[in-house]
Formats: C-alpha cells, sequence, structure tokens
C-alpha cells in the first residue's frame, strides 16, 4: 500500500512538472512572437534632444561606427556616462544578435542609434531591394530591441549614388573628421589629428572595435570638454526631426 501511494504521487509530481514545463514554453513563445512580429502602433524615434545648448554653444557629435563589440563599446558606453557625454552609434546587423543589453545601455546613456547596414557590404554594388534588406533589418531588431526607431543612416564606406539616396529615402549621416583609427592604430595620433581639426559643428567618425579608438576616445573627450565643447547627438546636431530626410546627405552642420 505503501509502494502504490509512494507511485501514484511520484507519478502526480511527474505530470506536474511537465505541465510546467510545458507551459513555459508557450509562454516564452508567446512573449517573443508578440514581441517580434507583432506592429508598434506608435512611431517612437530615438530621444535627439538630450543636451541642454544655446546658440553660441559649440557642439561636437561624437560617432562610433561597426559595432556593437561587448568589449569596446561597453567601455566606451561606461566613459561616456561617467562624463555625462552622449554620442551616436551607427550598428551593424551582424553584430546585434546576444549584445541587446548594449543596444539597451545606449538608450539608458541618452545615446542614438544609427543604421550602419547588416554586413557592411557596398550599396553601389547591391540591388535596389538588397538595400532595402541591408537597412530594413538593423531598424527592425533595434526597434524590437529599445522600442525606438532610427532616424539616420550611414552607408558603408560613405558610399552613395542618386540611386542608392532614393533607395534609403533618409538622412544619410557621414562625417567631416575622419580619425582614421583603424589605419593610426595609436590612441595619441588618433586624437591628435581630431582635436586639431574640430571646430563647432564637427561630426567625428570613430570605431568602437579597437582597444586605441576607446583611448582615444578619452583623450578626445577630456579635451574638448576643457575646450568648452558639448557633444551632441546627431540627430540634435542636424535637426533631424523627421525621418524621411528625402535622401538628404550630411557631412556636418
Amino acid at each position: 500500500m505503501i509502494y502504490f501511494i509512494n507511485k501514484k504521487f511520484i507519478i502526480f509530481l511527474a505530470c506536474l512538472f511537465t505541465m510546467i514545463f510545458l507551459s513555459s514554453i508557450y509562454i516564452n513563445y508567446r512573449s517573443v512572437a508578440t514581441f517580434s512580429d507583432s506592429p508598434v502602433e506608435e512611431e517612437l524615434f530615438f530621444p535627439a534632444f538630450n543636451v541642454h545648448i544655446n546658440d553660441t554653444d559649440k557642439v561636437v557629435a561624437l560617432t562610433f561606427d561597426d559595432g556593437p563589440t561587448r568589449e569596446y563599446t561597453t567601455k566606451i558606453l561606461n566613459y561616456l556616462d561617467a562624463n555625462n557625454v552622449v554620442a551616436t552609434f551607427f550598428v551593424l546587423g551582424i553584430r546585434l544578435k546576444n549584445n541587446d543589453d548594449i543596444l539597451i545601455d545606449m538608450v539608458k546613456n541618452g545615446c542614438e542609434i544609427g543604421n550602419h547596414s547588416y554586413n557592411h557590404k557596398q550599396f553601389l554594388y547591391l540591388k535596389n531591394d538588397e538595400v532595402k534588406k541591408q537597412i530594413e533589418y538593423v531598424d527592425n531588431y533595434v526597434r524590437n530591441v529599445t522600442g525606438f526607431s532610427i532616424r539616420s543612416v550611414r552607408t558603408p564606406y560613405g558610399e552613395y549614388n542618386q540611386r542608392i539616396k532614393k533607395t534609403i529615402d533618409r538622412p544619410i549621416v557621414l562625417w567631416n573628421i575622419d580619425s582614421e583609427d583603424w589605419k593610426r592604430k595609436d590612441a595619441s595620433k588618433i586624437a591628435e589629428h581630431v582635436i586639431s581639426n574640430v571646430q563647432s559643428g564637427s561630426i567625428i567618425l570613430l570605431h568602437d572595435i579597437f582597444d586605441f579608438s576607446y583611448e582615444a576616445t578619452i583623450l578626445i573627450v577630456e579635451e574638448l570638454l576643457a575646450q568648452g565643447y558639448k557633444f551632441v547627438t546627431v540627430s540634435q546636431l542636424l535637426e533631424l526631426n523627421e525621418v524621411n530626410g528625402d535622401g538628404i546627405v550630411f557631412w556636418s552642420k
């Protein structure tokens, strides 16, 4: 009799745990499906005007391409946050998976996220539908994770023509100070080049995939803050209030 009761109890527990397990799978599936597939009723763009500026202020936009990376983007974000500095991160689709928390940190820090394509292929050699797919993947992924929509695109290598402008039909934001961090590979030389060329309204290009770029960021921010510059996102710098820029290309303010 004792054996029979224990056997029934074991069967009951097994059934109970099976039901709980299956329920959890169903709930997770439903939440993922809803999160990924259901349309967002209201279009919410990344807050552009996080920094209070006056007409006489010197402003500059710090931008980072080709991330996010867990090692370097995280370090850059932590430094910027500690110094109340915002930046714009033009992200690649191939680097987004498993880095959702980094995207969330960008939002929490008041930074902006831009679209740098899925895998950095040259748009000049892609068909229109391929260009759209490159852009749409990043748009959808970032929107699903953060709840915000991307305003601006930075085309790979800064390349574009009239066909690409028409296909993207969004503000294309490039730069007027290329740090060439990938080539200089020295934080001091990178920072010296940027600082010697900066002026109010500059858009600075760096990459959040190198350690020397992180170190250069510290040198650049410290010096420009000392010179009285305020750091803003590209949308605040360029006053991009609407997502449709009719393919306008911005190099700087």
